[in-house]
């Protein structure tokens, strides 16, 4: 009886040590990583902005905004960031233009923004000359300022298909 489970024990590790032993080869699919993508990187025009309404912002960033449109050089982004008082320095960072494919949202464009000085807002503009009439696209980007404490906001649109 033992020589019989012995037996199968030795024909079991046999089979296991020569199944081991064999050199596979895996294949795996996998969802291409956003830093391997090519990104463009875009220049930003910065600009002073200047509060012609005479109406002061109620909040710090009350109108911290990312407006979208079309232009003679692509995709016109603007971005605007307006604070309550004069703000020593004032301005917009980390810019990601986002494209949708489909296994999700693919960073095609980024800026590092810009500033101003001693400004009550300031306005930043960008052109995305690889933005595809019909698709969809998502921006983000953080403003920032300092009138009595430095304070970020993290802005982000909701999608958006780029027909204009």
């Amino acid at each position: 009886m033992f020589k019989k489970i012995k037996n199968v024990l030795l024909w079991a590790l046999v089979a296991v040590t020569l199944v081991s032993s064999i050199n596979l080869e895996v294949f795996a699919a996998e969802n291409p990583v956003e830093d391997g993508e090519e990104v463009e990187n875009l220049e930003a025009i910065i600009e002073c902005y200047e509060n012609d309404s005479g109406i002061a912002p109620i909040t710090s960033f009350g109108n911290a905004t990312i407006t979208v449109s079309r232009g003679d050089r692509g995709m016109e982004v603007c971005i605007t960031t307006v604070v309550n008082g004069t703000a020593s320095i004032v301005g917009v960072k980390d810019i990601k233009i986002k494209h949708k494919v489909w296994w999700g949202w693919d960073t095609v464009a980024t800026s590092s923004g810009g500033c101003v000085y001693d400004s009550e807002g300031m306005s930043c503009t960008l052109y995305y000359a690889g933005a595809i009439q019909g698709d969809s696209y998502k921006i983000s980007c953080v403003h920032y300022a300092d009138v009595d404490g430095y304070h970020e906001l993290k802005s982000e649109t909701t999608d958006f298909i780029y027909n204009f």
